[in-house]
């Protein structure tokens, strides 16, 4: 099962609403956790761009900021911790 997969999962989102411009802040949470996540996995900027369909700089931002919210929020950094668990015993 593939990371965004595992997102749609945990975060009741689709993959059309994950891979959108969309600026609900459900959804933004959600990308931001994925890319989180796929960087902490090794995914470089440029596959989570593919990934998630948005340009790399913009992976990059969006990186920045979910790394600064899960210094103050424990629930990102928990959903953050679960994708990547799932991903790890889907992988093996």
């Amino acid at each position: 099962m593939q990371t965004v997969a595992i997102a749609e999962k945990i975060f009741a989102i689709s993959k059309e609403d994950l891979c959108s411009r969309s600026k609900r802040s459900e959804i933004v949470n959600a990308k931001e956790a994925l890319i989180v996540s796929g960087r902490r996995l090794g995914a470089t900027l440029a596959e989570m761009s593919d990934l998630i369909g948005i340009n790399a700089s913009t992976v990059s931002r969006r990186h920045d900021t979910a790394r600064r919210r899960i210094a103050d929020d424990d629930r990102t950094s928990r959903l953050v911790a679960k994708l990547i668990k799932q991903y790890e015993r889907n992988r093996d």
